[in-house]
């Protein structure tokens, strides 16, 4: 049997749609996703590598415009200079945010707001500020969970539709964070096994000290 090829010029468009088209059909998507919850969401962020903890911030999305509070009072003072750079636990600021086409779908924090800001602004001392990210690509996004992942230091965002006023949430923040404080032990399940574990509050980490014996 033979076989006959031939080549056309032409190529079949796998897609459907051009790149501009799918990028742009993904921005209004995830627009729309963040737009769309009502209260806006519980942002948890992650900078650095982990030694400060997780730190609670609410987020809410509007018309291009990204308005977000912490619970933590940000002191930016060194930046500004002004006491207006102290901004406390629950001030909200807001700032733009934009869905770019970069290493994927990102979404960009891309205008300052102090209380995003303060953990990648640099410093005398480290040009790296505390190593935290503030343009994220899209890892998953559902009107229930979205999931981002920093584009410089690989910072992860978690985000949950907030459901109640943003001052609300992070007032039982704070009153979870005053009721742990003064608690020195904690009753674990280690291997199956309860036990009592000294616990210490460490920024916005619990840190476990765990005893090892050794017999010979």
């Amino acid at each position: 049997m033979a076989l006959t090829c031939a080549c056309s010029p032409e190529t079949d468009n796998v897609f459907g749609d051009s790149p501009a088209e799918r990028h742009q059909q993904a921005a209004a998507q995830y627009t729309a996703i963040l737009e769309g919850a009502a209260d806006g969401w519980v942002m948890d962020f992650y900078p650095g590598e982990g030694e400060y903890g997780g730190i609670a911030y609410t987020a809410r999305f509007t018309g291009g415009k990204a308005t977000l509070s912490c619970e933590q009072t940000i002191d930016n003072t060194a930046v500004d200079g002004r006491t207006t750079g102290v901004y406390p636990a629950g001030q909200e600021v807001t700032s733009y945010y934009r869905i770019l086409n970069g290493r994927g779908i990102m979404l960009s924090f891309d205008t300052y707001n102090p209380l995003l800001h303060y953990w990648s602004q640099p410093s005398g001392t480290d040009y790296d500020g505390l190593a935290g990210d503030y343009e994220f690509t899209f890892v998953s996004a559902s009107p229930d969970s979205v999931v981002l992942r920093g584009v410089k230091h690989g910072n992860l965002l978690r985000m949950y539709p907030l459901g109640q006023q943003a001052a609300t949430y992070l007032q039982a923040v704070a009153a979870m964070r005053a009721e742990l404080a003064p608690v020195t032990r904690k009753r674990l399940t280690v291997d199956g096994t309860p036990a009592d574990i000294p616990i210490t509050l460490m920024e916005n980490q619990l840190a476990v000290t765990l005893f090892y014996f050794y017999f010979y």
